[in-house]
This record gives C-alpha cells, structure tokens and sequence, in this order.
C-alpha cells in the first residue's frame, strides 16, 4: 500500500472561452418587434359591479325562486333583485 499515493492526482483545469466570444455584441440582431395588441372595434363591456351576498331561506323559498327564474327565464340573481326593489318602493325615499 505504500506505492499508492494518499490522494489521486489533481487534474489541472484550464478556462474555457465563452459561447460568443467571437462575437461583438454591436453586429447582434435587435429582437424582434413585437405587435401591438389587436384594437376591437366593439366598446368594451362596463364591468357590473356586485356584492358577495349570501343568506339562508327555507326550502320552499328556494323552490319559489328557483321557479320563477325558470318560469321567466332570468337568473336567480336578478330575481331576488326584483323581489327586493318590488319590496322597497313606496317603503325607502331613494
């Protein structure tokens, strides 16, 4: 075991040049243009702004709703808004 040496010999590593080395930065190609975002001819919608709301009726008041919705074809949102306007006329000064 004494011929063997404590450690393997170290291997000398020489700095390689970079990828671009040949290359003067000035003679690159710009990047390409990128294009503007396409302008539609249509208004852009006004976003409607709503309130999280959440409350518990019964199960006959759901059915009532869920009815009427179907039955007019509106949502279930804008029937609780009509019966709650319907409601409150006469009752608010607004």
């Amino acid at each position: 075991m004494k011929n063997q040496p404590e450690r393997p010999a170290m291997i000398k590593r020489a700095p390689r040049a970079a990828a671009d080395e040949g290359r003067d930065p000035v003679d690159t190609n710009p990047p390409a243009q990128t294009l503007a975002p396409q302008v539609s001819d249509r208004p852009r919608r006004r976003r409607e702004v709503t309130v999280q709301f959440a409350t518990r009726v019964s199960p006959e008041i759901l059915d009532l709703i869920l009815d009427l919705a179907d039955l007019s074809g509106a949502t279930q949102r804008s029937v609780v808004e009509a019966a709650i306007q319907e409601y409150a006329k006469g009752k608010l000064s607004r």
